[in-house]
């Protein structure tokens, strides 16, 4: 038997030979052979039974003879007399078992985003077929066209950063991957891909960096929000807008860990209506707090670790309609139509929010129409 190599050639362990002739201790006779599969047979694995390589393959044995002795011996194959030089075929003699390959993946390195995950989506050159138990390039392999794995986005392939003890670790840091589901996205080859063994697991090397928090950018769900002038800048509603906030840095776009920060204010850019009265024209603000400082590099924090984000014309703030108080009036009769109101008292009044810049005069006199009797 032999481990597949794409061929039919069969070479011997060491000090073994593929045909056994018993001569006489002492005796002038010695023998040398050797074995291919037969070329009616094809060079791909042996099939299998339980586990078990079958004897599917055809063997030629060739069979060399001499010494002074060889005369006093008839070498036979049951029945037939083998003679010096000759090709012995033998069909269901041979096995081809399946070629083991070690598939590697270089080290990955990615910034941190609140998971284990290790993407399949690796870059050209890291992934690796090794002659079983080397690090060189199995040119079986290469030969029949097996190119690497499918590191596409849709690959089922599955990495998890881990800890040496094989717990899972999100945080940033140097840490170990283990690769799952190796087998069924390794690529090209065809059918020829069954004559190989290849790992399903590995545990290869990962970094999870620090995501600096330089570039971010607020990605809000679809809707806007619209509020009426309360004489602040404030607005709830808007926390419930934000879809997530995106990350980018040299390694890519990251999205921020829901869990990783917190809101503390959302609100618009003023106090004031928007442009011309309506209209989407305002800046929203959001403003967020990191929970888990240690994963992140925090540029443009201020030192209560907080840090505001901009959205424009995303906002509408409409005036406030107020109704204006006419307030009753009345004067003793004095024989005129004016009128004086007591003191820290107006004739009209509208209810203004405390502390806005607004200020409100008025006066009230008897129409001249009426008469100034009481």
């Amino acid at each position: 038997k032999k481990t597949y190599d794409r061929g039919l050639t069969y070479t011997p362990a060491p000090g073994t030979q593929p045909i056994s002739i018993g001569f006489l201790a002492g005796d002038a006779a010695s023998y040398t052979s050797s074995a291919a599969f037969d070329a009616a047979t094809n060079a791909n694995a042996s099939t299998m039974a339980g586990g078990v390589y079958n004897k599917d393959k055809t063997v030629n044995y060739t069979l060399a003879i001499s010494g002074a002795d060889v005369g006093n011996y008839k070498i036979m194959d049951g029945t037939t007399v083998v003679g010096n030089g000759s090709v012995i075929q033998k069909a269901n003699q041979g096995t081809i078992e399946k070629r083991k390959v070690d598939v590697a993946i270089d080290a990955v390195t990615r910034d941190y985003n609140g998971t284990t995950i290790a993407a399949p989506t690796l870059a050209a050159g890291k992934v690796h077929l090794y002659s079983a138990g080397t690090t060189t390039a199995d040119a079986a392999a290469a030969a029949d066209g097996i190119t690497g794995l499918d590191t596409s986005a849709s690959s089922t392939l599955s990495g998890e950063f881990q800890n040496t003890d094989g717990t899972a670790n999100k945080n940033a840091g140097t840490h170990k991957v283990k690769w799952s589901n190796i087998t069924a996205n390794v690529q090209g080859g065809g059918s020829l891909r069954d004559n190989y063994i290849f790992n399903d697991t590995y545990l290869g090397d990962g970094t999870i960096t620090k995501l600096n928090l330089g570039t971010m950018t607020l990605n809000l769900k679809p809707g806007t929000i619209t509020k009426t002038y309360d004489g602040t800048a404030d607005e709830t509603a808007w926390r419930s807008l934000l879809n997530r906030i995106d990350v980018t840095t040299g390694l890519g776009t990251s999205v921020l860990s829901p869990d990783d920060y917190s809101i503390t204010a959302a609100s618009y850019d003023s106090k004031n209506i928007s442009t011309g009265g309506a209209g989407f024209t305002k800046t929203v603000n959001y403003t967020i707090k990191l929970n888990d400082a240690q994963n992140y590099t925090a540029t443009g924090f201020n030192a209560a670790g907080e840090r505001t984000l901009s959205q424009a014309n995303m906002g509408e703030l409409k005036p406030l309609e107020l109704q204006v108080q006419f307030n009753d009036i009345s004067k003793s009769y004095d024989s005129t139509l004016t009128y004086t109101p007591p003191a820290g008292t107006k004739p009209v009044a509208v209810d203004f929010f405390t502390g806005d810049a607004v200020t409100l005069t008025s006066s009230a006199d008897f129409d001249g129409a009426t008469t100034a009797n009481a």
